[in-house]
């Protein structure tokens, strides 16, 4: 019994810090702003690792392509990205505004 309230009390612990407005990079408007926090696996990990996309980073929709969202602009580190909509899609930002350094609004509409 003590090792089930240890793993529902570890758990509980977890869910409180986990983001609560985690979304895909890719399927965010202009002016959206977050922080990186988790990037899945695929071909491009290394690749987008060395373009300044970590765990924790600031990142800003600069632009969304007029056709099928492609290309996008990414802002990160002070660097604009270029990427197509399903290689953003392998990135999850926290929308959550507490997490932000600037007290802006996540979106210009």
């Amino acid at each position: 019994m003590e090792y089930v309230r240890h793993v529902n009390h570890s758990l509980s612990c977890h869910l409180s810090i986990m983001p609560k407005s985690k979304k895909k990079l890719g399927e965010q408007k202009k002016g959206v702003k977050g922080r990186i926090v988790n990037i899945e696996p695929n071909g491009m990990g290394n690749r987008l690792f060395e373009l300044g996309f970590l765990q924790g980073a600031l990142v800003e929709v600069m632009h969304v392509g007029l056709f099928g969202g492609n290309p996008l602009a990414i802002k990160v580190n002070g660097a604009t990205i270029a990427m197509r909509k399903n290689e953003a899609n392998h990135i999850e930002i926290d929308l959550d505004v507490s997490s932000l350094k600037s007290g802006k609004t996540l979106s210009r509409e």
